[in-house]
């Protein structure tokens, strides 16, 4: 069976619902397994100090369950069944980590937007990732 991994993009909305959309085409397409990411930053250890290790975690799972949330109804509303995971990490290198570990064939990520001054400036999660499967290989990204 083929598996997909949907990587979610809080800062990019419409990319994430449209990388959840192409999940559900091809989990009917396919049959596809769908796999859903919340990569949450690590926390810089000047800002750490201020929180026990627990609240620390509570908070990065907190954050990432509102993360999979919009996506999750989506996939339910459209009777598609999926799995979730909650990492902190770099987003690419923890993306691409879980795309492996996963076995996933491909990483969805929706379609740009009108204007992505980050993305033009330091190169899109999409590049970031590209970049690293040159080297390695194991899937394919969907989307930019």
């Amino acid at each position: 069976m083929a598996k997909v991994l949907v990587p979610m993009q809080p800062d990019q909305p419409a990319k994430t619902m449209a990388a959840v959309e192409a999940a559900i085409r091809l989990h009917r397409q396919e049959n596809a397994a769908v796999h859903l990411l919340s990569v949450q930053s690590r926390v810089n250890g000047h800002v750490a100090s201020y929180f026990g290790a627990d609240e620390l975690r509570q908070l990065q799972q907190k954050m990432g369950r509102e993360d999979l949330a919009d996506a999750r109804r989506q996939l339910d509303a459209a009777g598609v069944p999926y799995t979730t995971s909650m990492a902190v990490g770099r987003r690419a290198d923890t993306i691409a980590l879980i795309a492996r570990e996963y076995g996933c064939r491909r990483v969805l990520l929706g379609s740009p937007p009108e204007s992505d001054v980050v993305g033009t400036m330091f190169g899109s999660l999409a590049d970031q990732l590209r970049h690293m499967i040159r080297a390695t290989g194991g899937f394919e990204v969907i989307g930019s």
